[in-house]
């Protein structure tokens, strides 16, 4: 890790081990939108966590995928529930075309409009399944993009209903487009996605692996540390190994 990343990184762990408790965390997923506003704006404006991917001359920070996928980790350990998410694959999105919309951009980029994208587009496999169609922060999004693996449609005018999510961390909303226009060919977003959801997994899965190894330290059984026990030892590096490569996989 370059030293410029090291640093982002060391700016958004030491906001979130301040600002997203775990009483932080359940506190945000509960209330209105979702995610703690204050929190949102501090990682926008402080760490500049929305317009990494953004150029310079159209507001942003002129950095890379890379660059987000270090506070999409930091964000994941302590399950930070933000709209960074949707925000980074709309700016992405609207960065694939000829002429990018700089106006919607920069507002994306300062973290004042909040975006969202559409995956499951396709009418009948949805129908043949749940008739929904569901989206990662769809009711605080302000711009919505659809992706069908061919096409990018943006929804300007959309109606969105908040829904039950199973993951109290990443807010759902049933969303249905009313007037689109068609921006351009989708460059893979769907790609992207799972990406930055891999690299969000690994930052969760690595403060488990961190948490299993502290308390292995502590609890005593049969007068010494459990983590002098071979076997324990075994699972630990066994999940340290699954980490490294995941996250060695991602930054291929």
């Amino acid at each position: 890790m370059s030293e410029e990343r090291e640093l982002l990184r060391e700016t958004v762990a030491a906001l979130v081990e301040k600002h997203a408790t775990p009483d932080a965390v359940r506190e945000a997923m509960a209330s209105e939108r979702g995610y703690d506003e204050a929190l949102w704006t501090m990682l926008c404006e402080q760490v500049g966590a929305a317009a990494l991917v953004v150029p310079e001359e159209l507001g942003g920070a002129g950095g890379e995928l890379a660059d987000a996928a270090v506070v999409f980790e930091e964000l994941g350990k302590a399950l930070v529930p933000t709209p960074l998410w949707g925000t980074t694959l709309a700016e992405l999105a609207l960065l694939s075309v000829d002429h990018p919309d700089g106006e919607t951009l920069g507002a994306l980029a300062e973290g004042t409009a909040i975006g969202a994208v559409v995956f499951d587009t396709d009418e009948r496999l949805r129908e043949e399944q749940t008739g929904r169609r569901y989206v990662v922060h769809g009711d605080v999004a302000d711009v919505v993009i659809a992706a069908d693996g061919e096409t990018l449609t943006r929804w300007t005018e959309f109606t969105a209903t908040p829904s039950v999510s199973m993951d109290p961390t990443r807010r759902l909303a049933v969303v249905e487009p009313e007037t689109t226009s068609v921006v351009g060919a989708d460059p893979g977003l769907a790609d992207t996605a799972a990406i930055l959801l891999a690299v969000e997994q690994i930052g969760a899965a690595t403060r488990c692996l961190d948490l299993t190894v502290a308390y292995t330290k502590d609890r005593v059984q049969f007068g010494r540390p459990i983590g002098s026990f071979q076997a324990l030892k075994h699972r630990m590096a066994d999940l340290y190994v699954a980490v490294q490569s995941a996250r060695a996989v991602v930054a291929e």
